[in-house]
């Protein structure tokens, strides 16, 4: 339980949901939505050599304050993986990241309205709307 005396103001559950590293990180091999993990995985990882992967569902405003990265883990291959957000941008204007190449990652921190700006972009990682 959350202790007003210590400045604790969460709850439990989301100290516990900040803190566990089963949801902190998470590797997709296939396209998903990202449904009730928006706001929870904060390393997304997108992993498949010759399938697209395409995560939506994820919306800015769930990750407000918080510090968010994407990257492609495939061990070879081109595969255009995206990951497009429901609401919110990731630099202000693009909704859409791809990354195509292995190793290519994207790092955003998210305002407290769920617009991101870009923190890393390593490789070529595309933005567009």
């Amino acid at each position: 339980m959350a202790n007003p005396m210590y400045g604790q103001n969460v709850a439990d559950d989301k100290v516990a949901v900040a803190t566990d590293k089963d949801v902190f990180v998470k590797e997709y091999t296939a396209s998903a939505a990202m449904g009730s993990d928006s706001g929870k995985v904060r390393h997304i990882e997108l992993n498949h050599t010759s399938t697209v992967i395409a995560m939506t569902g994820i919306n800015g405003a769930d990750y407000a304050g918080q510090i968010v990265s994407v990257k492609d883990t495939s061990a070879s291959g081109t595969a255009a993986h995206t990951v497009t957000l429901a609401s919110g941008t990731f630099n202000g204007s693009n909704t859409v990241i791809t990354l195509n190449a292995p190793d290519e990652c994207i790092v955003v921190m998210f305002d407290s309205a769920g617009d991101g700006t870009v923190l890393a972009n390593v490789g070529s990682v595309a933005l567009s709307s």
